[in-house]
Formats: structure tokens, C-alpha cells, sequence
């Protein structure tokens, strides 16, 4: 599983193996073989066992809030 930050939340996120959605979002991508249960429990289980990632950890970020701002002008 691949871990992101999210800087919105300014949390980490999973991203899920079968369909590319970030499980920050709470929802999944059209199409996902699983519906992102397995990205989910993942992430859930770390969060659970604090064990996920610190920021630095992260292979990439994602959510800049500079441009959701910016497209609501």
C-alpha cells in the first residue's frame, strides 16, 4: 500500500492499489474491484494501531489547499 499526505487534513492517506483513490476522501472510485475495503481496512488498522506514517514518511502529498481556494474564485 501506498501512504500519502494529505495536506487538507493534514493526515496520512492510503492510496488504493486497484483504482488510484486517496482514502482520505471517505469514498472510491467508480469501478474499484473492492470498493477501496481492502485500502481502507489498511489504513484504518494503522490509525487504530498508530502505526501509520509520519508526514516525512510519505511518498507523496496530495490536497493542496492553495488550489481548492483558488478554484472557488
Amino acid at each position: 500500500m501506498k501512504w500519502v499526505w494529505c495536506k487538507l487534513c493534514e493526515t496520512p492517506a492510503v492510496i488504493c492499489p486497484h483504482c488510484g483513490n486517496n482514502c482520505c476522501n471517505g469514498g472510491s472510485n467508480e469501478g474499484c474491484k473492492d470498493d477501496c475495503k481492502g485500502a481502507y481496512e489498511y489504513q484504518q488498522h494503522a490509525f487504530d494501531d498508530g502505526t501509520q506514517p509520519s508526514r516525512d514518511q510519505c511518498t507523496d502529498e496530495i490536497g493542496d489547499i492553495d488550489i481548492l481556494m483558488r478554484s472557488k474564485t
